[in-house]
């Protein structure tokens, strides 16, 4: 087993390896006190010297401005380099850049081109990202809106829960040219939950409360909700909020209801708003 010792030694003779290791250490403060500036230093050095995961790293760090102030032109830069030297994670990142406008001109083309060659090395967060672009950029091009649920589907398959939840709301509303099937929308929902997906719990709580695609069941319908609210989703708070207020497959509890309610405005969801104001104004009329 190599020593801190020994690994800086190593790093110091010129190992780009090594140098890398050291950097991860420093940065996460494996085996050593986290120093964020050494980190940066090391991954530096291993960049310089051509290793493409230092490369990488060292645009995140530049444009997080963490540790040093934030220059993100050096890092699209740095990123840039390790993507032209092949690699998937930088490819795919620099594909989003392009297409946001983030720190370079916005490009839909040069997005396009990028993601796909990340997405051709297998890498599903590049598949995940190229379909989303397909189906937005690709109006009602019946090529483009397949190849958009192509590119999901196997981002899917690995396991990749934002795909999956996409290729549920594609399946539950029949978007990008598939028929409605709530049995599939059940089925990729029901993956991206079991990862913790919050959108797909909430969409889950959706499907048992309405009884599309299952048969109806409340308890069901709110214990998804739970999952996605305690992970700050807004829309999963307010929809127990108004099963609260109802009594909607629980006991009627109108407190619990106002707390749901100002959890999901904090959250972002504003149209739990107009819900709050509207119990709070009930409330108010019982006691006066």
């Amino acid at each position: 087993m190599t020593t801190l010792k020994d690994l800086k030694s190593l790093a110091e003779s010129g190992s780009v390896d090594d140098q890398f290791e050291l950097a991860k250490c420093y940065n996460s403060g494996e085996g050593v006190a986290r120093n964020p500036d050494e980190a940066f230093r090391w991954f530096k050095k291993a960049a310089e010297n051509g290793h493409l995961k230092a490369q990488y790293n060292v645009g995140v760090m530049c444009i997080s401005g963490q540790p040093l102030p934030k220059d993100e032109r050096a890092g699209v830069e740095w990123i840039r380099r390790s993507a032209e030297n092949g690699l998937d994670r930088a490819q795919s990142t620099l594909g989003v850049f392009y297409f946001e406008g983030q720190g370079v001109d916005k490009n839909v083309d040069l997005a396009k081109q990028w993601m796909q060659r990340a997405a051709n090395q297998g890498l599903a967060e590049a598949q995940r990202n190229l379909a989303g672009v397909l189906h937005k950029t690709g109006g009602e091009s019946a090529s483009a809106q397949a190849e958009a649920v192509a590119l999901w589907s196997k981002a899917a398959n690995q396991g990749d829960s934002d795909a999956q939840f996409n290729l549920g709301m594609i399946y539950q509303h029949g978007k990008a040219g598939v028929k409605v099937c709530h049995t599939t929308a059940l089925r990729w929902y029901s993956a991206a939950a079991d990862q913790g997906q919050p959108a797909a719990q909430f969409n889950m709580g959706v499907l048992y409360q309405k009884g599309i695609g299952v048969t109806q069941d409340l308890s069901k319908a709110k214990l998804f909700w739970e999952k996605s609210a305690n992970q700050g989703f807004g829309q999963a708070q307010a929809s127990l909020g108004v099963m609260y207020e109802n009594g909607d497959g629980v006991k009627k509890d109108t407190k619990l209801a106002l707390k749901y309610f100002d959890m999901a405005v904090a959250n972002g969801f504003t149209g739990a708003a107009a819900y709050r104001d509207k119990l709070k104004k009930k409330r108010f009329s019982w006691f006066s």
